[in-house]
C-alpha cells in the first residue's frame, strides 16, 4: 500500500495528482509466480486487449508485461497474486523467463528493490478525499 510517506513528491495540477520519484520495496516471490498464476481459456488476444483497456496502471502495466510470455486473464484471482509484486520485478521474471532461466527467479525474489512510485501505484491504495 502507498501512503503519504512513501510519496516522495505528489503535484497537483488540474485535479490531477502526478506522483513523482521511487520507493523502496520488496520484490516478492518471483521463484513461483508463474506457477500461481491461474490458466486461461481465453485467446492470447482477448486477454491482451482486456489488460490492455484495465483501468488500473499497475495492474495493467504487469498483465501487458506478462502477456509476452504467458497466456492470463485480467481478474481477481490474478490480481490478488500480483498485486504485491511491483511492475519492475514483473519485467525481471519475464526477462528470465524468456531467457529459459526460470531458476534465476529464487535467487532474485523476495529482494528489496528501488521501484517507481507511479507504475506502481494501485488506484484502490490512494486516498485523495482530502486533497484539493
Amino acid at each position: 500500500m502507498v501512503n503519504s510517506t512513501t510519496l516522495d513528491t505528489f503535484l497537483i495540477t488540474n485535479g490531477i495528482v502526478l506522483i513523482l520519484g521511487k520507493k523502496r520495496v520488496n520484490s516478492g516471490d518471483l521463484a513461483t509466480l508463474f506457477s500461481r498464476l491461474p490458466k486461461s481459456i481465453k485467446s492470447n488476444e482477448t486477454n491482451l486487449v482486456e489488460a490492455a483497456g484495465h483501468p488500473d496502471r499497475s495492474f495493467r502495466l504487469k498483465l501487458v508485461t506478462l502477456q509476452q510470455v504467458i497466456n492470463v486473464e485480467a481478474n481477481n484471482d490474478t490480481f490478488n497474486i500480483l498485486r504485491d509484486i511491483p511492475v519492475e520485478a514483473i519485467n525481471i521474471a519475464v526477462t528470465k523467463y524468456k531467457q529459459g532461466k526460470l531458476n534465476d527467479l529464487s535467487v532474485l525474489g523476495n529482494q528489496t528493490m528501488c521501484v517507481s512510485i507511479e507504475d506502481n501505484l494501485n488506484h484502490q491504495d490512494l486516498d485523495l478525499k482530502g486533497i484539493q
